[in-house]
């Protein structure tokens, strides 16, 4: 199911991811009195894995997709142009949406409601120029502005990736992956906060690029080969769905002892719950390449397509609607997922706004 050198199944994935992460963020935001009936089926429901890791999957695998198809038609230096700009075209939105956020800091009701819980969010309150200012060099990342970040890193990196890919040193593909994964596992970025004054996100950059490069490898092969280069195995299947198992076993069943953290930690992306996500995307490949009809939303295809508009448009909606979180509190359930369902369907503006625009443009 493809159109326009895009696969539509992999679009649809990808704005699901959105909503569920929307979903989750807004769990510790304006609706976190709903937090104890929405998060347990958003948030770790089938196991050691959430919407982030998918959408950081799925970002990479659609890169692969779209840019290598370029890399095959307009050579090497096209495709690094075309990905530079792309880096330049996330980065301002990353920035954009740190801009907002810091100008909210300057309105009191936004700069006393915050929690002094939240490190990175006591900085903005107290001094939202500088961090801004540091967030401009990414040397400062708060809650919900640390993906895009990521993303911009990571796009700057597949060039070099790519040349292996090229040159057909897969191995060597994955020994850096690897390689990079490690070194995460030890959590620099949190040493390197301890002792500065900055503040480089949640998410390990170093471990979460494994999943990024995975899945632009997955791209990759697919525009080079016509094909994703899985196909139904017997054993790859059996072990996946014993994997994903475990995973929900554990998950909701058994309590990890806290030795064992570090495997199935989400800043650092421990070792099982990579491998749990995996199993899953293996999964859901097999589904929905048989089932390919139930993944045919044109509104989930359209924020999947649209992605880093959305996201942004997610981040401002959660910050701004922050401090009525006490109003909020006092809807009833019922009001509460009546107020959560247009949320949701307000994901869509973005999109309608930047259709009319095209429009406008085609007339002019």
């Amino acid at each position: 199911m493809a159109t326009n050198n895009r696969v539509l199944q992999f679009d649809f994935f990808r704005g699901l991811m959105l909503v569920i992460m929307m979903f989750n963020h807004l769990m510790y935001f304006p609706l976190n009195s709903l937090k104890s009936t929405i998060y347990p089926f958003t948030y770790e429901t089938f196991g050691f894995f959430t919407a982030a890791e998918g959408f950081i999957f799925l970002s990479g695998l659609v890169l692969g997709v779209v840019y290598t198809k370029k890399l095959k038609k307009q050579g090497k230096l096209a495709f690094d142009t075309a990905l530079y700009k792309r880096a330049l075209f996330v980065y301002k939105y990353h920035i954009g949406s740190f801009l907002f956020v810091t100008l909210l800091f300057y309105i009191p009701l936004y700069n006393t409601y915050w929690s002094d819980s939240w490190e990175s969010q006591r900085m903005l309150r107290d001094a939202p120029f500088y961090t801004f200012l540091k967030a401009i060099f990414l040397l400062h990342q708060t809650n919900l502005l640390d993906i895009l970040s990521l993303y911009v890193l990571y796009i700057l990196m597949v060039p070099s990736m790519t040349n292996l890919l090229n040159n057909n040193r897969h191995k060597l593909f994955f020994f850096c992956i690897i390689l990079l994964w490690s070194f995460g596992q030890f959590r620099p970025q949190l040493y390197l906060e301890s002792i500065s004054s900055f503040h480089f996100g949640w998410f390990e950059a170093f471990s979460w690029q494994s999943l990024f490069f995975i899945g632009y490898f997955i791209g990759y092969q697919y525009s080079m080969q016509k094909s994703i280069p899985f196909k139904f195995n017997k054993i790859l299947f059996q072990l996946s769905l014993t994997i994903f198992l475990l995973g929900f076993f554990f998950k909701h069943f058994y309590s990890i002892p806290k030795a064992y953290d570090t495997l199935f930690s989400v800043r650092n992306l421990g070792l099982f719950r990579i491998v749990n996500f995996l199993a899953l995307a293996y999964l859901i490949y097999l589904v929905s390449k048989r089932k390919s009809h139930w993944f045919k939303s044109s509104f989930f295809i359209q924020l999947g397509q649209n992605s880093i508009y959305v996201f942004v448009y997610h981040i401002g909606l959660c910050y701004a609607l922050n401090p009525l979180q006490p109003k909020i509190a006092q809807f009833s359930t019922a009001y509460q997922m009546v107020f959560l369902f247009g949320l949701t369907l307000s994901l869509y503006i973005p999109v309608f706004i930047l259709k009319k625009w095209q429009l406008i443009r085609i007339h002019l």
